[in-house]
């Protein structure tokens, strides 16, 4: 009897061991995204543009400026395993539309993702400091008012900046999750592994760090929310959650689509959305909206 019970025990032990080396692996590759280079610049769109680097936290944080002689930035942040080519490689028409609207337009790569330093990627959580330091090299150029454009990961950390910086004049966030617990993507006692892991990883309870119910939501003074109906990693209750939370002005669009993939499923719908969006706060230069609203109407009596 007492052979069976060591015997038991020691495959349960064997199993949890297995499981927490898993885990461990699994944990170690979510919090080290992927890497990817992309060759593609803002020169491939014709745009001229400054790149530069600027120190966080001891590691460098590689970025491209493009100066439209504007006192107003838009600082695009992206998600897990993206980087600052994405938004160019999938979103031509719509950031020629911007600089063409009179917006300046920054881009970088956070710790951990595309050309920086780092192997990090905490899921917004380090990223927020990169987007804060950008801003800060922005402000020294004399730059003034910043609008955040963030996708997934990258959206949770644009909300929480904003929540915290006056120079903020905008959010535009795509597919935000409000904590990351609230995921259909993995089954839940899933994620209760990974938060402790990570939590023994980083030294911190990453999941407490991003739950946006700790910030301040109503310090954000202009919002466009996106979601995805079908979306799974972050479901469109989540952008709901932070709808419900802020101040008028506020906007949310939900499309038909899985994880952040509005502006490639409908791209004219999403430019249309966003252009009407930073209109409405004064943003843009007026003839350049007037002329894109002619064109949208023809372009819609054609079809």
């Amino acid at each position: 009897m007492k052979r069976k019970i060591f015997l038991i025990g020691g495959i349960v032990l064997l199993v949890l061991m297995v499981l927490f080396i898993f885990g461990w692996i699994k944990t170690g590759e979510l919090l080290a995204a992927p890497k990817r280079q992309n060759n593609f610049t803002p020169k491939e769109l014709g745009l001229n543009y400054e790149e530069a680097e600027i120190e966080v936290s001891g590691s460098k944080v590689k970025l491209w400026y493009i100066d439209a002689k504007s006192e107003t930035t838009i600082i695009f942040i992206p998600g897990w395993g993206g980087n600052r080519a994405d938004f160019l490689t999938n979103g031509r028409d719509l950031i020629l539309a911007l600089f063409n609207s009179g917006l300046n337009l920054c881009f970088f790569d956070p710790r951990g993702l595309g050309e920086s330093d780092g192997k990090l990627f905490a899921f917004g959580y380090f990223e927020a400091e990169d987007t804060e330091k950008v801003m800060d090299w922005l402000k020294e150029r004399g730059k003034t008012k910043f609008v955040l454009f963030g996708v997934s990961a990258g959206a949770n950390c644009a909300i929480r900046v904003a929540t915290k910086r006056e120079e903020v004049v905008a959010t535009v966030a795509d597919s935000p999750f409000y904590n990351l617990m609230n995921t259909e993507a993995y089954p839940r006692f899933i994620l209760h592994f990974f938060r402790i892991l990570a939590s023994l990883r980083l030294g911190f309870d990453l999941v407490d760090k991003l739950d946006l119910s700790n910030y301040q939501l109503s310090n954000i003074k202009n919002i466009l929310l996106i979601a995805g109906e079908k979306d799974r990693v972050c479901p469109p209750k989540e952008a709901k959650f932070v709808f419900e939370k802020v101040k008028e002005p506020k906007f949310f669009w939900i499309a038909n689509v899985a994880h952040c993939e509005a502006a490639l499923k409908y791209p004219k719908e999403y430019k249309e959305k966003l252009l009407s969006f930073l209109s409405s706060l004064g943003l843009l230069r007026p003839f350049f909206y007037f002329s894109f609203l002619i064109k949208l109407k023809r372009e819609t009596q054609s079809n």
